[in-house]
């Protein structure tokens, strides 16, 4: 390759590594919570193509066109998508979703109050009640006339001593009764719980879903390996004859059992022969 591929490949990884800064700075400057869970579980889609685009350029210089983006594009698109192709992956993959999503909705939540503690009162009742008497004091007096010898009468006041002419009292309260009164302390609680009823449905349907999936899988892994087993123990058959030497009639099939069981009774009475 000359320097002129050499800077296209370059300009490839530069702008893979420039769309991942920008989807990063995207992502982190979004404060939808919802955006950002879309963007977060679509990044290792966009970690896989890219990934893929900028081998793909390479692989398209390196092959001299033979091989370029567009095939590893493609094979990265099949490999990701392909578990779509088997209707029996999905149906599994339903059972577990409907599972999962019973279970999220079998949250409850109960509230309840608590006595934590009592707070006390004291209620004092009164009753007005007379404190205290006092004597009101009036004054009083007297007229006096003094006949002095050849003259006229004097007239004057004299003071006597107070008489009680009235009562003052005050009135005040005193107690009558008296009592602790007692208030309780409510707190209010909550307490979260799963409905048992609902999350043994999305057990049911989970464990049904992997039950379901595991079959299919162990079927499909079975004929995969009888498939494997029978072009194996033709391989190698057909590279026996190719150096010359003689195959034993049944060898082939003995040998594809061992390949797909285990078992090593057939080619061993083969081998004994």
């Amino acid at each position: 390759m000359n320097q002129k591929e050499y800077l296209k490949i370059a300009a490839a990884i530069a702008g893979i590594a420039l769309l991942y800064a920008g989807y990063v700075a995207v992502y982190l400057s979004i404060a939808d919570p919802i955006r950002g869970q879309w963007m977060f579980a679509l990044s290792p889609w966009v970690v896989a193509l890219g990934i893929a685009y900028a081998y793909g350029v390479v692989s398209y210089r390196m092959t001299q066109g033979e091989e370029g983006w567009k095939q590893i594009l493609g094979l990265v698109v099949y490999i990701m998508t392909g578990w779509l192709r088997h209707w029996r992956l999905i149906v599994a993959l339903v059972f577990i979703t409907a599972g999962l999503v019973v279970i999220t909705t079998s949250q409850r939540y109960y509230t309840y109050t608590e006595v934590t503690g009592y707070r006390y009162f004291l209620d004092v009742k009164t009753a007005p009640a007379i404190t205290g008497v006092y004597p009101i004091y009036g004054p009083r007096t007297a007229e006096v006339r003094i006949y002095p010898p050849g003259g006229e009468a004097l007239r004057g006041e004299v003071f006597l001593p107070p008489i009680v002419s009235g009562l003052s009292t005050s009135i005040g309260e005193f107690v009558t009764a008296a009592a602790l009164m007692e208030f309780p302390v409510r707190t209010h609680r909550q307490i979260w719980y799963l409905e048992m009823g609902l999350v043994t449905v999305g057990l049911t349907l989970i464990i049904a879903g992997l039950l379901f999936g595991l079959y299919h899988g162990i079927q499909a892994n079975n004929n995969l390996l009888r498939q494997c087993g029978d072009h194996t123990a033709n391989y190698y058959a057909n590279l026996l004859k190719l150096y010359g030497y003689e195959v034993p009639e049944g060898y082939t099939e003995a040998l594809a059992e061992f390949y797909k069981t285990g078992k090593l009774d057939k080619l061993r009475s083969l081998e004994a022969k």
